[in-house]
C-alpha cells in the first residue's frame, strides 16, 4: 500500500494511509514529519495532556499483537505497544499549532486523509534557475544594509515561510516564484529608503565636521539635510 495509498502534505511530505478498526489513523512520527516538528514534539504534547484523550475515540494502544496488521502499511509496532491517532485526537493535538504551514497541512490531512478525498497532482517544484531568482531578490533588499544584513536575509526568509506555508523554501511550487518575488520587491524598496537615509546622516555628519562645526550645529544640520530623503519615503 504505497504510492497509491499515500498523500502529499505541506508541499513536500509523503504519508501512506495507515488504517486501524476501519478508520485513518496516524502515528506522533507521522504527525511531526506532516507538520515539519522536532520528533517527539506530538508525543510529549500528548502525553502532557493524556487525561484530556480518550481512548477508542482520539486515540488507540495498539499491542505488540497487532503488529502483523500495521506492517502492510509500513508501520513497525514495538514491543511496548504503540499509540494511534484518530482524526478527533490528531485536531485536538495539534490546535495549537497556529503558523501557515500547519494550517494548510491541518486542511490537507482532515481532507485527504481522514476523508479519502481524491488529492489534486502534485504542483511543479521550483526549478533551481528560479530558486536563484529568489536568492538573487533577497541581495538585493539586503545588500545595501551593511550592519547585520545576514541576520536581516534569515529573518525574511523565516518570514517568507511563514507568510506562504513553505517548510523549506526549495520546496514553494513553481505556480508561486512570482508572488514572492513581488513580495520581497516591497521590501527592497524599503531597505533602499532606508539607506539612502542612512547615506544622507553619514555624509552630513562627515561635512559638518570638515568644516568644523561644533556640535550643536552638527545636529542642525544633518537634521535638515534629512528633510528631502525622509518627504520621498513618507511620499512613497
Amino acid at each position: 500500500m504505497a504510492d497509491a495509498n499515500a498523500i502529499t502534505v505541506g508541499h513536500t511530505v509523503k504519508l501512506n494511509i495507515v488504517v486501524f478498526n476501519n478508520e485513518p489513523v496516524l502515528t506522533f512520527n507521522m504527525i511531526d514529519q506532516a507538520h515539519g516538528r522536532p520528533e517527539r514534539t506530538a508525543r510529549n504534547r500528548f502525553h502532557e495532556n493524556r487525561s484530556r484523550f480518550v481512548e477508542g475515540e482520539d486515540y488507540h494502544r495498539v499491542g505488540y499483537g497487532d503488529a502483523a496488521a500495521l506492517e502492510a502499511y509500513g508501520v513497525n509496532v514495538p514491543p511496548r505497544g504503540l499509540t494511534l491517532i484518530t482524526e478527533t485526537g490528531y485536531l485536538l493535538l495539534t490546535k495549537s499549532f497556529n503558523d501557515d504551514l500547519a494550517w494548510q497541512v491541518q486542511r490537507q490531512l482532515v481532507k485527504h486523509y481522514f476523508e479519502g478525498k481524491p488529492q489534486s497532482p502534485a504542483l511543479e517544484p521550483i526549478s533551481a534557475k528560479q530558486l536563484q531568482q529568489v536568492r538573487d531578490q533577497m541581495s538585493n533588499v539586503t545588500r545595501y544594509l551593511k550592519h547585520s544584513h545576514q541576520s536581516l536575509a534569515q529573518n525574511l526568509y523565516l518570514r517568507m515561510k511563514d507568510e506562504f506555508g513553505y517548510d523549506k523554501i526549495e520546496n514553494m511550487p513553481a505556480k508561486d516564484l512570482h508572488h514572492v518575488l513581488t513580495w520581497l520587491a516591497h521590501y527592497e524598496t524599503i531597505a533602499h529608503q532606508v539607506y539612502d537615509v542612512t547615506a544622507t546622516i553619514e555624509k552630513g555628519f562627515v561635512d559638518a565636521v570638515k568644516q568644523r562645526q561644533q556640535p550643536s550645529e552638527v545636529y542642525r544640520d544633518v537634521l535638515a539635510s534629512l528633510q528631502a530623503p525622509l518627504r520621498l519615503a513618507i511620499a512613497a
